[in-house]
């Protein structure tokens, strides 16, 4: 339904040098808060606070990713106007390539699996002191019972039987092939959008819409065997098929709610007026609700599938996560509060048409489910820390400060992305139909 909505040319202009400098100042803080970060805390665990802030921002940008050739494959019109947004986060996974660097660099000190030349020596020698009534000290955490001894061999015996992928080198060559799917879409999507704005030819449109449709399976599969490779074998001896589907979810809630929240900020300083209107905003958010439900439902698919039959090398991932020792808050506490923060609240909250067509509180929202994102991310990542034993979370500032700072690396990089370009696909053939869009 046409409402004769004019586009601003002025607020989509291409920002220009501005944006540049901002971005580099950004970049370079950022680079410096994530040291400061490092300083204030152990190696083990700023290693894994770096991990999990990292698999974090990712999931934004594989969202981004996702949502353009999402859009180009179902001929999307609503989503015209957002989109170059979309395509800046989208771009960062260049940004994401650097930062993995740190994760590259000391894989023997995130996963226990990488060094595993040692693993028989270091089995058959814990199996003799434990028995002797001494204390050994493994790749995957102290001995100090029978029934660790009996879990420690059963991990060993899980790392014989994967040691062919879990190996350093095949994992490297992982890495390099996941950032190349990633990086030869996004450069794609990214370069033709950009030059359409210049030709405005609709056959460019129409090529993106093929190529997205023969990227997608490539997409899933590169992003499912990321995430186990860079989270799941954190726990190598526990698996889950549905793995891939939940950090896929986290990342298109991410993508959303950084979309709602850039659109919000960009229109306070007078861009993308006559743009985005409260339809998109609307659209955004039903969007992010329905994804919430998603993530949700494929949370719950997981655990009940695997409390369901109870085989203990399945449930102990989530024993891990709510036993503690002393009694005092723990991961337990966090267990509890992760659906409560990421589901019930927000469900209530985004089920309204209201908040969703309101851009103060949809942003409010926006905000919400990227705080509770980070922490689910940190709830997934941190336990494997100490495992086989379950100590309490020590959550803390240095955390906050690796979160912080790679956040201002990731939208220095989203700013740095936009500086040259229009904020918005002027040529795009489907531009008047978005620009037009109402909900019903």
């Amino acid at each position: 339904m046409a409402h004769g909505n004019k586009l601003d040319s002025e607020s989509v202009k291409a920002p220009g040098a501005k944006w540049g400098g901002l971005a580099i100042g950004l970049i370079v803080v950022g680079a410096g808060v994530i040291f400061g970060g490092f300083s204030m805390s152990k190696t083990g665990h700023g290693l894994h606070s770096y991990l999990t802030s990292f698999m974090f921002y990712l999931s934004i940008a594989l969202g981004g990713l996702f949502f353009v050739m999402l859009q180009h494959l179902t001929r999307a019109g609503w989503s015209v106007v957002v989109r170059r947004l979309a395509e800046g986060f989208m771009k960062n996974i260049l940004v994401m390539l650097v930062l993995f660097a740190p994760i590259f660099m000391n894989i023997d000190k995130i996963y226990a699996w990488a060094d595993s030349g040692s693993h028989a020596e270091a089995h058959a020698e814990s199996s003799d002191t434990a028995h002797a009534g001494g204390e050994a000290h493994l790749t995957t955490g102290r001995i100090d019972s029978i029934d660790d001894v009996k879990l420690q061999h059963h991990l060993e015996h899980v790392l014989i039987h994967k040691h062919k992928y879990l190996e350093a080198g095949f994992f490297k060559i992982r890495v390099g092939i996941y950032f190349l799917v990633w990086i030869v879409l996004a450069l794609f999507m990214w370069k033709n959008s950009v030059a359409q704005d210049s030709h405005g030819e609709a056959a460019t449109t129409i090529k993106m819409g093929k190529v997205s449709a023969g990227a997608m399976p490539f997409f899933a599969l590169s992003l499912t065997f990321a995430s186990f490779d860079w989270m799941m074998s954190l726990d190598y001896a526990w698996f889950s098929t549905i793995f891939g589907v939940i950090y896929f979810a986290s990342g298109f809630i991410g993508l959303m709610a950084c979309l709602i929240i850039s659109s919000f900020f960009l229109q306070k300083r007078g861009y993308l007026k006559g743009a985005v209107t409260t339809e998109h905003y609307h659209d955004m958010g039903k969007f992010m609700f329905a994804f919430i439900i998603f993530w949700a439902y494929v949370s719950f698919s997981q655990f009940i599938l695997i409390r369901y039959p109870n085989i203990p090398e399945e449930t102990i991932w989530y024993l891990h996560r709510w036993q503690h020792e002393d009694g005092s808050l723990g991961w337990k506490n966090w267990s509890i509060a992760i659906p409560v923060i990421h589901f019930i609240l927000p469900f209530i909250l985004l089920m309204s048409r209201h908040v969703k067509r309101n851009k103060v509180t949809c942003m409010i929202m926006a905000v919400w489910m990227l705080v509770a994102s980070y922490l689910h991310f940190y709830w997934v990542i941190m336990p494997t820390l100490t495992f086989p034993s379950v100590t309490n979370p020590a959550f803390g500032f240095n955390d906050v400060l690796i979160a912080v700072g790679m956040g201002l690396i990731f939208f220095g990089g989203f700013l740095f992305n936009l500086k040259n370009v229009n904020l918005v696909p002027v040529k795009d053939p489907r531009l008047d139909e978005s620009l037009n869009f109402t909900n019903y």
